[in-house]
């Protein structure tokens, strides 16, 4: 029973577990969806992406790096809302 709430710390630092938990879940499933259905995603030329080195003591934060956000179709920027489009 343990280690089924050992991924849900966060939620549970106190005596109850938030009741927000299962939305904030859900929140941020839909929003690595929805990016992965609307961008492809490639590393920029010159800036090689390294997963080997890690930031902090925890070892579970890549060091930062950038990426470019390419449009899946040509609906992308009407359905998700986007005024601007950014290079």
């Amino acid at each position: 029973m343990f280690k089924k709430f050992t991924i849900y710390l966060i939620f549970i630092f106190s005596r109850r577990i938030c009741p927000g938990m299962w939305v904030a879940e859900r929140e941020i499933w839909l929003g690595i969806s929805r990016m992965l259905w609307a961008f492809r995603m490639e590393e920029i030329p010159g800036e090689p992406i390294d997963l080997k080195e890690y930031d902090g003591l925890s070892g579970r934060s890549p060091v930062p790096f950038r990426i470019r956000m390419i449009s899946r179709h040509a609906n992308v920027e009407k359905v998700l809302g986007i005024n601007q489009k950014y290079s």
